[in-house]
């Protein structure tokens, strides 16, 4: 084998690509906390806007008079249901260890009594989620829409009556988040800092192996010639 096939066969693009391949792991590995992060953030947005949404839906429930009407409740009680679901996914889904926000749902289930809420469709799965049977409710209401409306009062009066919940709720989304979402915001700057490292070492491991292999190239040419210059001596000689 000469020293000119042994030259044409170096690839030096793909010999660079599997010596960085590791690095580039590392920036991929980085680039997806990063994505992660930037979830948890807006996650944190969609939970602030979920608990003004809850206590939104906690104060129409409690405002049903004698002139709301059927259809009004069934959607007050299913807007209910949905935003305290949605509510519990994302504190769930979200690496918040704030007790005051892993407890909150709980703290809300603990104010509504069975027996009550059972009269309004209402009622929670094993899981903890909530669920309206609007039949049910609907059944109830036509048989005493009367007393279905009062207990629709006392049960959310009940709750918005206790001032803990809602002041926990309220420094929740402008405290315990806040403070939260800085240190996340932190987190991903300093990530965007690390990705920016990683990418200049790549950068300069790839110029780096660009010279070496020029030098190689550059070593590889001068042996190629004197093989060129030996062979015609040798020939000469013959």
């Amino acid at each position: 084998m000469t020293i000119q096939s042994i030259s044409s066969m170096i690839d030096m693009n793909n010999i660079i690509l599997a010596l960085t391949k590791q690095q580039d792991a590392r920036i991929n590995s980085v680039q997806t906390e990063k994505k992660n992060t930037q979830n948890d953030i807006s996650s944190i947005d969609i939970l602030r806007s979920q608990i003004i949404d809850l206590q939104d839906s906690f104060q129409k429930i409690d405002s049903t008079n004698e002139l709301t009407s059927q259809n009004e409740m069934i959607e007050s009680l299913s807007t209910l249901s949905q935003k305290y679901n949605q509510m519990k996914d994302v504190v769930k889904s979200t690496d918040i260890h704030d007790l005051n926000v892993l407890l909150l749902n709980k703290r809300i289930r603990e104010q509504l009594k069975p027996e009550d809420i059972t009269q309004l469709g209402l009622s929670f799965d094993k899981t903890g989620k909530m669920i309206f049977d609007e039949s049910k409710f609907s059944k109830n209401f036509d048989a005493d829409n009367v007393s279905i409306k009062n207990i629709a009062q006392k049960s959310f009066q009940t709750l918005i009556d206790h001032h803990q919940i809602f002041e926990k709720a309220s420094d929740i989304y402008t405290g315990t988040l806040t403070l939260y979402e800085k240190r996340l915001e932190k987190k991903s700057d300093n990530l965007d800092k690390q990705v920016e490292n990683l990418q200049r070492q790549k950068d300069y491991m790839k110029q780096n192996y660009v010279a070496q292999f020029a030098r190689l190239q550059s070593y590889l040419n001068v042996m190629s010639e004197k093989e060129s210059t030996i062979g015609q001596i040798v020939k000469q000689q013959a």
